[in-house]
């Protein structure tokens, strides 16, 4: 079933990870910069606004943060070109208020047109 599309897209990555959220505002920091940009971006988010975390054996300082914290964090805070800034901010109003969903079970063209919006 899969092999179809694979063929037409070849090569193509597809992104995973346990939260959409994160992933939808990782999509957002990773736009139009490179990788170790992105990387540093969101970084400096999970510290802005993430939950500390007591991991002294593997490294892990914070948890990504939830939705409803990126949407609460100061925008100046955020070192980033201004329209991504408020796109970040305003996606996750969107995530936390649930006007967007991206949940596995959720409706995927309904999904479609609200990340679009």
């Amino acid at each position: 079933m899969l092999a179809p599309r694979v063929a037409k897209v070849p090569g193509r990555r597809v992104p995973r990870t346990v939260d959409e959220d994160e992933l939808a505002v990782r999509a957002v920091l990773g736009q139009q910069v490179s990788t170790a940009a992105a990387r540093t971006h969101a970084a400096r988010l999970v510290v802005e606004a993430g939950e500390p975390v007591a991991d002294p054996e593997g490294g892990l300082t914070h948890l990504f943060p939830t939705a409803a914290a990126v949407a609460a964090v100061d925008p100046e805070s955020l070192r980033l070109p201004r329209t991504r800034r408020a796109t970040v901010l305003r996606l996750a109003r969107a995530l936390a208020d649930g006007e967007v969903d991206l949940a596995p079970g959720a409706d995927r063209a309904t999904a479609q047109r609200c990340w679009t919006a």
